[in-house]
């Protein structure tokens, strides 16, 4: 599932709204299309990480850091992950 957030056009305006960097237009970020842009490019974040183990409520395990695993948010910007490894 895609959200127009987890696009790196998304420039977030408050909590909920945004505006599309490419459009100029004004977007909801957590609005679902699967006829989303075609310039959409998925922003790195946790939860499309190969290293990120979903738990529940958004929360996760992080195993790509070392010994052990950490906790992670599922949508936590990760572009400065040293361990970020693009997922499906």
């Amino acid at each position: 599932m895609r959200n127009h957030s987890d696009c790196a056009h998304f420039v977030s305006a408050d909590g909920v709204r945004g505006v599309c960097a490419w459009t100029n237009e004004p977007i909801a970020g957590d609005f679902v299309d699967a006829g989303l842009c075609p310039q959409f490019k998925r922003i790195a974040k946790c939860k499309n990480c190969f290293c990120y183990k979903p738990e529940k409520d958004g929360m996760g395990e992080c195993v790509g850091l070392g010994d052990g695993g950490l906790w992670a948010f599922a949508e936590m910007i990760a572009k400065q992950c040293p361990g970020y490894q693009a997922g499906p």
